[in-house]
């Protein structure tokens, strides 16, 4: 398989092990070194590159997956030997000169699964509160979520602490229904770990369409959520995604 057939890749590594695994669309990204990278966010940026880790990436959308190495900067390994295992120039993992492949839903042996995060008990939170049923401002109806309580006057914020590596987040939010209030607001996420911003939504205001955002927490061990000034928001998602790679006949 040549290169320019994999640079519209999508689905990082498989799609795992129950028909609940989330799938993220891939890009595969050359830089102008020509190594080749794997973005499992879809928007071609180092901050979602596949770093360290064995990736069974399905580059021609043949619903058979290669499997590559892609090492700490996120660098695809290429004709060298990784664990004991050979790469080819391509970098895709051979036994005696064969690619060794997987067929989609066939022994599937590694895959992205996902924790719902609203139900870890928080380290800390501060004018956040559960709800059962909430509206939103564009008129969906939403279960069983969080309600950060926003205001000019305070921070509305909570802290998570990991039960596991994550590599990915996902949020799902948009400003409760029944609000007057002019000013607007954002939702900011920073790292325990690094102290940086992960993630800000810009500013919106009440009448904003649900967001929805995946980026890159790797190498975190918690997160902070804020919602800075404005308004009451709904989030009925909050999800971390990591990979679980259980190879007995793989890399």
């Amino acid at each position: 398989m040549r290169m320019k057939h994999l640079l519209g890749a999508a689905l990082a590594c498989v799609l795992g092990v129950c028909m609940s695994v989330p799938a993220f669309a891939g890009v595969w990204k050359v830089d102008n070194n020509g190594i080749w990278h794997y973005d499992y966010t879809g928007r071609g940026v180092e901050e979602g590159w596949l770093k360290n880790q064995w990736a069974w990436i399905d580059g021609n959308h043949d619903r058979i997956s290669e499997c590559y190495y892609f090492d700490a900067h996120g660098n695809m390994l290429a004709d060298t030997m990784v664990d004991g295992y050979q790469l080819n120039s391509q970098g895709q993992w051979v036994v005696d000169g064969v690619v060794q492949t997987k067929a989609e839903g066939v022994n599937e042996t590694a895959g992205m699964l996902s924790t719902n995060l609203m139900s870890i008990t928080p380290v800390e939170s501060s004018y956040i509160e559960a709800y059962e049923t909430a509206e939103t401002s564009s008129g969906l109806t939403w279960n069983n979520g969080l309600r950060f309580k926003g205001d000019v006057s305070h921070l509305a914020s909570e802290v998570i602490q990991f039960d596991k590596d994550y590599q990915t987040i996902s949020l799902t939010f948009a400003p409760e229904a029944g609000q007057t209030i002019s000013t607007t607001g954002r939702v900011s996420v920073a790292g325990i770990t690094s102290g940086k911003t992960l993630y800000s939504s810009g500013k919106f205001g009440v009448q904003n369409a649900p967001i929805t955002a995946t980026f890159n927490i790797k190498g975190e061990k918690g997160i902070r959520i804020s919602v800075i000034r404005g308004f009451n928001v709904l989030f009925n998602n909050i999800e971390g995604h990591y990979v679980e790679l259980k190879t007995p006949n793989a890399p």
